[in-house]
């Protein structure tokens, strides 16, 4: 009888697969970082603000 893999037991992605999971996420972060500059340009949203909310958004998505 065999035993069931451990739930926490993490994947083994193959190189190409880390790659590709890698550079979507970049692709996402430039993406929602273009979004907040071109929204905070359009509505005259100071520097600061901006950032506070970048960082915000930041340590919202990280998880515990």
């Amino acid at each position: 009888m065999t035993m069931p893999d451990h739930p926490r037991r993490r994947a083994r992605y193959s190189a190409l697969t880390r790659r590709i999971l890698f550079v979507n996420a970049l692709v996402l972060l430039v993406l929602i970082a273009g979004c907040m500059i071109a929204y905070a340009a359009i509505w005259r949203i100071n520097a600061a603000e901006t950032l506070a909310s970048m960082f915000a958004v930041i340590a919202g998505a990280a998880p515990l």
